[in-house]
């Protein structure tokens, strides 16, 4: 087993697809195929089913992906001490989020942990959301980023606030509503509007989402399920989005405009309790 073939399954379990996965790690697809072939053959096990439509993951995979990147990181971070002299005692925070989007918290997050601990070492993943909650549980991971109100909760998980974001309205800053301090979602209609199906959403934006809708006809509404790809189609002039407030991304031709009457969502960290003192501790009660 080595780098590459578990680079190759964590890509393939993430995109489901072959293709996608090669242009991700910048080889060709048949390199993709025969490190994940070598692989299986090595644990002796299929990890995903094949057709000509379709790639999913076999119950064996599902299994094995959170050892996966458990082991690729470990494996990245053994040669990193060894080439560069790390010490033992160098403290490691692993971060696991369902969008791309949350990247935009780490710098405000990270910005707080170095205050106490200026040589932490971060690991962050962008994890898909049927894994995550497992993931921390078996401790692959020590918090997960996201809003309160969507976060799958269970006992023995707590939850520490960041941060409470608005739900606004985001459109480029040229768009005519740029200059508003806040906007009715009356304002919106006939406007053309981008739904964000997404996991990473929370359940306030969903709700202003499906009381739009009905206003919009189809021609001028675009469905995406990403934050991300909300952003880009934004970006690319397809028309405005309800989202949390981006706020920590610093992207400049971009407006977050609070829509009246919609309040906000608690945005913050899920983590294990009772299983980390010393730096962790100090680190939930810099965060608090």
């Amino acid at each position: 087993m080595n780098t590459q073939q578990l680079e190759c399954f964590i890509q393939v379990a993430e995109n489901l697809n072959f293709a996608r996965a090669a242009r991700e790690l910048h080889i060709s697809q048949p390199a993709v195929s025969r490190q994940i072939n070598a692989l299986e053959a090595e644990l002796g096990g299929r990890l995903f089913n094949r057709t000509t439509r379709n790639v999913t993951l076999t119950p064996t995979g599902s299994s094995f992906l959170a050892d996966a990147g458990d082991i690729l990181n470990k494996m990245k971070y053994a040669a990193a001490k060894v080439r560069h002299n790390y010490r033992e005692s160098v403290p490691t925070l692993s971060i696991g989020c369902y969008d791309a989007v949350d990247l935009t918290a780490l710098p405000i997050l990270f910005g707080k942990i170095r205050e106490i601990v200026p040589d932490i070492c971060p690991d962050v993943h962008i994890v898909p959301h049927k894994f995550i909650l497992d993931w921390l549980l078996e401790g692959s991971l020590d918090i997960m980023l996201g809003f309160e109100e969507d976060m799958p909760r269970c006992s023995g998980i707590g939850y520490q606030e960041l941060v409470r974001l608005d739900c606004c309205c985001v459109v480029m800053k040229n768009h005519r509503f740029a200059r508003k301090k806040k906007i009715t979602e009356k304002e919106l209609l006939g406007e053309s509007m981008i739904v964000c199906d997404s996991l990473a959403v929370p359940g306030l934006i969903s709700q202003v989402q499906s009381r739009l809708q009905p206003f919009f006809a189809p021609p001028s509404v675009c469905y995406c399920d990403r934050v991300q790809v909300a952003i880009s189609l934004v970006k690319s002039g397809f028309g405005f989005a309800v989202l949390p407030e981006l706020r920590g991304n610093s992207d400049t031709s971009l407006v977050n405009i609070p829509i009246a009457g919609t309040g906000s969502s608690s945005y913050g960290l899920l983590y294990r309790l009772g299983e980390k003192g010393g730096v962790f501790q100090r680190i939930l009660e810099v965060l608090a």
